[in-house]
């Protein structure tokens, strides 16, 4: 049970924290795919079930999400007042949605292939 709490605190707050490098702009929209995969490794090694595993995912997403709709609002109200900004961050978070379904559902398989495999 403390490994799954700290599984889903290490998949909520590395996103929350880049909120506050906002400024550095491309370079954290750059780091958050690599966080993001490094989660999902963590998160399919630690976990035994695939609904554990989903549920660590969702918050990896929720929190992802919403930080890049943090960012991007500090962003266009600190620093810039263009829209596309916004239409940055809207693009942004469609791609990271993407991103960890595609990992959580290829993870997915392939402990399913596991377990098919070994019985």
């Amino acid at each position: 049970m403390k490994k799954y709490i700290l599984a889903l605190i290490l998949n909520i707050v590395p996103f929350f924290l880049t909120c506050f490098l906002y400024e550095g702009g491309i370079a954290v929209s750059l780091i958050l795919p690599i966080i993001q995969f490094l989660l999902n490794t963590l998160n399919y090694k630690w976990t035994k079930k695939i609904l554990s595993f989903a549920i660590l995912n969702l918050a990896m997403l929720i929190s992802s999400v919403a930080s890049i709709k943090i960012n991007t609002w500090l962003y266009y109200n600190n620093i810039s007042s263009d829209t596309e900004t916004l239409a940055v961050g809207s693009f942004e978070v469609q791609v990271c949605i993407l991103f960890i379904l595609l990992m959580t559902l290829i993870s997915i398989a392939c402990r399913m292939l596991n377990k098919k495999t070994n019985q």
